[in-house]
């Protein structure tokens, strides 16, 4: 029987899930190495990115979270596909933003899944 890619993501050993805002520290969990993520907003139950990257996910992720705290105009034209609408949501709702990564597995590149 064939799994859902839904059922797949979430089957697999996830990180915890670590703020934007954490410390250095708290951020390495975060792998470096490529392979999937996940973001959703802090306090809330729902994602609102999976994505894929081939340079490290804490590479990544550093990048995004950096974007976001440190712009006060839309980065429309920021490399990650995700930027922008994160951005629109966090300016329109205060959403503050966590991350999650698989632990311990070698990761198929997959094409991105937005939800919205």
């Amino acid at each position: 029987m064939r799994r859902s890619a839904r059922t797949a993501v979430r089957e697999l050993p996830w990180s915890p899930w670590v703020p934007f805002t954490t410390t250095k520290e708290e951020f390495r969990q975060i792998p470096r190495e490529p392979g999937l993520y996940r973001i959703k907003p802090i306090g809330k139950d729902f994602l609102m990115y999976i994505g894929e990257t081939r340079r490290t996910v804490h590479e990544r992720i550093n990048e995004l979270r950096h974007t976001l705290r440190l712009t006060d105009l839309m980065p429309w034209n920021d490399p990650h596909t995700a930027t922008p609408s994160l951005w629109a949501w966090q300016d329109a709702e205060g959403f503050e933003y966590e991350c999650s990564a698989p632990l311990g597995l070698p990761h198929p590149m997959v094409p991105s899944i937005i939800f919205w």
